[in-house]
């Protein structure tokens, strides 16, 4: 199927400026964009979370994603049913490596959701940030709207680059938002686009 619509797009001539191997890697693009809106996983409680797969009816989904990289065994995105503490995760990632340090308390601090860990060979150098926007989106993790950039509220649905402007400019001017619906106060975000964006969003 691939070949015959790349083949189409190059017989329509043949002042398409796109080669083969673009249409083919563009062709690749739209079907995991249009994975990401209509397929829903299901992840097992602490193991590795390898990305969206469809769920059956009436089972559960993971609300806590984390992602672990640097000095443990398995790196990677990681999901759980529960809060859980970084010894966990590092023990479902497989346990430390050699060389890792990571101070002991730590070890006892429950992260984030959509956290990110990175474990390095000394102290300085393991450090708690959050996920990529994109791995964070990919996984359903909320935006929070009092600390998301612009770049990363265009990631959400009927949010575009001038109404994430306005969000963040109206958080600056009001000291941020203290409930969900005060989006509605944004020049430019009216009921419909609120509730297409809702679902995308936390405080």
């Amino acid at each position: 199927m691939t070949a015959s619509i790349t083949s189409s797009i190059k017989m329509n001539g043949d002042r398409s400026p796109f080669s083969e191997a673009q249409c083919r890697i563009m062709l690749s693009l739209v079907i995991a964009v249009l994975a990401l809106f209509f397929c829903r996983y299901d992840l097992p409680d602490g193991r590795a979370a390898s990305g969206p797969s469809a769920a059956a009816e009436g089972q559960r989904r993971p609300r806590f994603v984390v992602e672990i990289a640097g000095a443990v065994a398995r790196p990677g995105v990681y999901s759980f049913f529960h809060e859980a503490d970084w010894a966990e995760v590092i023990r479902a990632a497989g346990g430390l490596k050699g060389s890792a340090c990571v101070p002991g308390d730590m070890l006892r601090t429950v992260p984030v959701n959509g956290s990110l860990l990175s474990i390095g060979t000394v102290p300085a150098s393991t450090a708690v940030t959050l996920m990529d926007p994109g791995t964070r989106f990919l996984y359903f993790l909320p935006f929070a709207i009092n600390q998301a950039s612009a770049e990363e509220l265009v990631l959400v649905p009927g949010i575009g680059e001038t109404t994430a402007r306005a969000i963040v400019s109206y958080r600056e001017q009001h000291g941020g938002f203290k409930r969900l619906e005060s989006l509605l106060d944004v020049p430019g975000i009216g009921r419909h686009n609120f509730e297409k964006m809702k679902d995308y969003l936390a405080l």
